[in-house]
């Protein structure tokens, strides 16, 4: 669950939730570090996604998802 202290609420980030742009593979590790901040200067602080083991790029050449988060999101 990602909680975001802006709008007091929580979202749940799957392939089945969340509405993400990307399909989470067995064994990427998505979630094996995560960190925050404005990304895009608007003020919301954003949600980047460390995913060790992802192979989108290459045989598990590990990636970074940037979660751009608004006061709408949820």
């Amino acid at each position: 669950m990602f909680h975001t202290s802006l709008t007091g609420a929580e979202k749940k980030l799957s392939n089945s939730y969340g509405d993400l742009p990307f399909t989470l593979e067995a064994g990427d590790y998505f979630g094996s570090s995560v960190a925050v901040a404005d990304f895009n200067s608007d003020g919301v602080q954003d949600l980047f996604v460390g995913s060790i083991s992802d192979g989108d790029g290459g045989s598990y050449s590990g990636a970074v998802y940037i979660l751009v988060m608004t006061t709408h999101w949820l």
